[in-house]
């Protein structure tokens, strides 16, 4: 959440969370934000009882979050907040494992070892999800509020018979979502403005042979292998 110098336009203040919570600016100036919500009392606004969860010792919920509160200048590019994000999202977490074992044994090269491999341009993300046995959802995200990414696909595609390119919420190919595209017309000051010329700013391309990613543009592929059980 940002908010900016009405004086000196340059300037912004930005305030970065570890996970989603709901905030506005009441008032001018001031960033409010929601860590946790707790009523003893019905407040008469539809959940009809106490908002009172409690935590595991039987005192009351307790929310551990963390916010970064970073300055920035508009005319940075990319934003430092981006940058911030980009690594806020991607936390390591450190995971044990106790074993008798002194010696590793072989094993076939997984998915997620092709992963841990991949090289992406600056401020690329990359989501990885199990759909069904043998396929995957991969979504790449360009966090850059600027400039355009383009790369080939990872190494990792190779792996899979099948490569499509779905929309966003992978329910529809993308071929299909823009053979459905609406066409429209709107009348703005006696003028009839055509979506024609706001192509432009869409990717409609479907190629996989180069991943291009426009500013804080998401595309989603569909990976798919039925013969080899996912790992």
């Amino acid at each position: 959440m940002c908010i900016r110098d009405s004086i000196n336009a340059e300037y912004m203040g930005t305030v970065l969370t570890d996970r989603s919570q709901g905030g506005g600016v009441i008032q001018p100036g001031n960033i409010e934000i929601m860590i946790h919500r707790r009523l003893l009392a019905d407040d008469a606004r539809g959940c009809k009882e106490p908002l009172n969860e409690k935590d595991y010792d039987g005192k009351g919920l307790r929310e551990r979050v963390r916010h970064f509160i970073v300055p920035d200048e508009t005319t940075e590019t990319p934003k430092i907040f981006r940058v911030e994000q980009f690594w806020l999202d991607q936390t390591l977490d450190m995971n044990f494992l106790s074993s008798q074992k002194t010696e590793v044994e072989p094993r076939e090269v997984s998915l997620g070892d092709a992963l841990k491999l991949t090289e992406l341009p600056d401020l690329v993300k990359l989501y990885v999800t199990l759909e069904e046995e043998g396929s995957f959802l991969v979504r790449f995200h360009n966090m850059d509020d600027l400039n355009t990414k383009s790369f080939p696909p990872p190494d990792f595609f190779k792996a899979f018979q099948s490569v499509q390119e779905t929309s966003l919420s992978a329910n529809q190919l993308k071929s299909e979502m823009l053979a459905r595209k609406l066409s429209w017309n709107q009348a703005i000051s006696n003028q009839t403005v055509s979506n024609a010329g706001f192509t432009v700013l869409r990717n409609e391309s479907s190629s996989i042979d180069n991943v291009t990613l426009r500013p804080l543009e998401i595309r989603t592929f569909r990976l798919s292998n039925p013969s080899k059980r996912s790992t």
